[in-house]
């Protein structure tokens, strides 16, 4: 059964009605809509995507360490690439880390939205112009009402967060010949950091094609994707890779946090609304990821009492939301600690080395940094780990010492946001 994109039928009110309405189809949108149908599937959930069934080719490749095994059977459907191990490569130094990673592509999101959902539970093609407690506007006029409204939308507005930003561009590129990889390269930190701190990643997906990806780190989000397309460029040539054709390219600008004020960050969104994914703060403060942090939001959702029986209570759900990212944000102060390390404490052509520095730590380590999952002996290993600043620095950094960081602040929240992209 195929999934239209014309929503539901008015049942007596002017516009559509849906019990739930998901606001934005990424990922974070679309795992809630996923574990939410599966828990009540009595309920009538409305998801609105912009993208859906746009064929956008959209890939996120991500650590499996990330996703407790617990939770990994609402992604299994979705998983379009895997590996057994990693490799980082630094001027000094390289490393084949024996951690799985994953990947998921927006076709296979799309799929798993077209087999579990109902028909007419998406609507595609069509931006959000606006939402409250008591529905969603779209950009082509129609209202849909609710008794509860999730917002999903990739967020740019992070009132009241201070840090950085990681700017990922990519292209899926294929080759005259094949590739050298059989695994993905994550991190090749030896190009030139003369312009700031930046790195490149290979991801194979096939014999003869890459996903090839340059991360810039930066206290401004506003980094030239030309220029980024262009490294990419000279990358390929100077590794004698003979491109046969660019197949899609994605851009992300994931932020990174190392201080702010929750309160107030929360309190700067629509009152009543629930919220998740990078609009609920709901990814990891030093990389960005919100892949992890999703599947959690999306199964925590469908085992809320509140949702269990009876009547769907939005104000009920938008409390449960905010306990939910008060949570995270009190669990991830380390890799907060990590961003104001990254941002406060080092150079941006030094920056490189806090990364060279994680990597030299065990591997079991290193999963729970990324996974965000650190007990009190973790972050003490971390914390004597000898990192590449200055002592006083560091105890002042791991004190809360934020120093000049940028605020986040930059844009406008709008329906589309910027692709959440790649991890890693």
């Amino acid at each position: 059964m195929q999934l239209t994109v014309q929503g539901l039928k008015p049942v007596g009110m002017k516009g559509d009605f849906a019990d739930i309405v998901i606001a934005g189809g990424g990922l974070p949108g679309a795992l809630a809509a996923l574990a939410l149908t599966r828990a009540r599937p009595d309920l009538r959930l409305l998801l609105i995507e912009p993208g859906y069934g746009s064929g956008d080719g959209r890939m996120w490749p991500f650590m499996l360490t990330d996703v407790p095994a617990s939770e990994r059977w609402l992604i299994e459907p979705m998983i379009d690439g895997a590996w057994r191990k990693y490799e980082v490569r630094f001027p000094r130094f390289m490393r084949v880390v024996g951690s799985p990673m994953r990947m998921m592509t927006r076709k296979a999101v799309d799929a798993a939205l077209n087999e579990a959902l109902p028909e007419g539970a998406v609507i595609g093609g069509v931006a959000v112009e606006g939402l409250d407690a008591g529905g969603v506007n779209l950009a082509n006029g129609r209202r849909i009402h609710a008794k509860a409204v999730i917002d999903a939308r990739r967020g740019r507005i992070f009132l009241h967060l201070s840090g950085g930003w990681r700017i990922l561009y990519a292209q899926l590129i294929r080759f005259e010949g094949k590739h050298p990889f059989a695994h993905p390269l994550l991190l090749d930190a030896r190009v030139s950091q003369r312009d700031g701190c930046r790195f490149m990643a290979c991801i194979p997906i096939t014999a003869d094609t890459l996903l090839v990806r340059e991360t810039v780190l930066s206290e401004d989000r506003d980094v030239d994707s030309a220029a980024m397309a262009a490294r990419i460029g000279e990358y390929c040539r100077i590794a004698n890779w003979q491109v046969a054709e660019v197949l899609h390219e994605q851009r992300a600008e994931l932020p990174l946090v190392g201080a702010g004020d929750f309160d107030a960050f929360w309190a700067s969104g629509e009152g009543g609304v629930a919220r998740i994914g990078g609009w609920a703060g709901l990814f990891h403060p030093f990389t960005g990821d919100e892949i992890g942090p999703a599947v959690h939001t999306a199964l925590a959702l469908a085992e809320l009492p509140e949702l269990a029986e009876g009547e769907i209570s939005g104000a009920d759900l938008a409390r449960a939301t905010r306990r939910l990212a008060h949570e995270h944000w009190d669990a991830s102060g380390l890799g907060r600690m990590l961003t104001r390390l990254m941002f406060s404490s080092a150079s941006a052509r030094r920056r490189y080395k806090i990364y060279e520095w994680i990597y030299r730590l065990d591997q079991p380590l290193i999963e729970r940094i990324y996974a965000g999952a650190l007990g009190w002996r973790d972050r003490v290993k971390v914390l004597i780990g000898k990192p590449p600043v200055p002592v006083s620095r560091m105890l002042a950094v791991a004190m809360g010492d934020s120093g000049s960081l940028a605020e986040l602040d930059g844009g406008v929240l709008d329906g589309q946001g910027p692709d959440t992209g790649p991890q890693g």
